[in-house]
Order: C-alpha cells, then structure tokens, then sequence
C-alpha cells in the first residue's frame, strides 16, 4: 500500500473550499460545516484522524454561561492506543470474529 503524502501550499489555502482549513507545509486540514443546529468538526492528516459533533451549536435559546463547566480538553495522540483503546479494539475484534464464525456455521 502506498503511503498519501500531501504538503498544503499557499494555493491550496486561497483556494480552499468553505470550512476548510490546510495548513501550509503540512499535511493537516480542519474542516467545519453545519448540519442543521450541530457545528461538524473533522481533522484530517492526509486521512480523517478526528471527528466530533458539538449538538446545538447553532441554537440561540441555550443559556452556556452556567454550563461552561461541561467543556473538557482533550488529547488524541495520533499513531498511539491507550491502554483503554487497546482493550476496546480488542473487544471489538473478538465480537467481529465471534460473528464471523456464527456466519460460517450458518
């Protein structure tokens, strides 16, 4: 397999689409787009490494001065597994070969 290598230039920033955002001499872009009241941010790193979707973001009726405590700062090493990662992987590798097995019993 063939690695994907790319180094966002000045151009790919002046012509980038709407919500998107390389970074220049890096393979790194953000990309943020509405769906509906929801804000969808991605990361990408010459694939999409992160994604979350913050519900409501563009709802006018919430009051987030008393809320403010339910934001949190996350770190995603990219290239690494957590040791609780690692134990949900592994989960969901046994139940995908537990399923495969039932299939060829079938």
């Amino acid at each position: 397999m063939s690695e994907i290598v790319n180094t966002y230039t000045e151009s790919d920033v002046a012509h980038a689409p709407s919500g998107h955002l390389p970074f220049v001499g890096s393979d790194v872009e953000v990309v943020a787009f509405r769906t509906g009241d929801d804000l969808v941010l991605i990361v990408n790193k010459a694939v999409c490494v992160f994604r979350t979707v913050l519900v409501g973001a563009f709802r006018d009726d919430l009051d987030l001065i008393d809320c403010n405590m339910l934001m949190r700062d996350e770190r995603n090493a990219l290239g690494q597994l957590t040791a609780e990662r690692q134990v949900g992987v592994a989960r969901a590798l046994a139940g995908m070969r537990a399923a495969v097995k039932r299939i060829e019993r079938e």
